[in-house]
């Protein structure tokens, strides 16, 4: 599959780039700083502000699958209302490319417990969601991942 990945160099991101790679999908790592990002075999990294979606369309043509991992920047002043307006753009812009897979990451925060112990790995999340993309079993719908 080609696969393309917002926020691909934060937290989450980092580790659904890899997956990707490692199950042999062309992976296209869409984030502000993805320039940075070390040559691999099958991916594509493309530096862009998602935020706006004046050129996402012409990154997300022809890919098979979208997975938003995204969002605002730690020094917005509404960083959870930019989050909201940046997932709406994303869903427009994909739906616009004609990509019908998209999942969106949300509540990684809750892999850890009050105690912050995470009862989940980052990299079994990236499992998880992979599995969701390349078998779908919970379209239009939320899922969990846990033991």
């Amino acid at each position: 599959m080609k696969v393309a990945i917002l926020g691909a160099t934060g937290w989450v991101g980092t580790r659904l780039v890899d997956e990707g790679l490692m199950r042999g999908h062309a992976v296209t790592a869409i984030a502000r700083s993805a320039g940075d990002m070390a040559p691999r075999d099958r991916l594509v990294p493309v530096a862009h502000d998602i935020a706006g979606a004046d050129a996402l369309a012409d990154h997300l043509g022809g890919h098979d699958a979208v997975i938003h991992s995204a969002r605002a920047p730690r020094y917005h002043a509404d960083r959870m209302g930019a989050t909201k307006a940046m997932a709406g753009t994303i869903i427009a812009v994909t739906k616009q490319a004609g990509i019908r897979s998209h999942l969106a990451v949300g509540g990684a925060k809750m892999l850890f417990d009050e105690n912050g112990f995470s009862h989940i790995s980052l990299e079994d999340y990236a499992i998880a969601m992979l599995d969701e993309m390349e078998n779908p079993q919970h379209a239009w719908q939320k899922f969990t991942v846990g033991y």
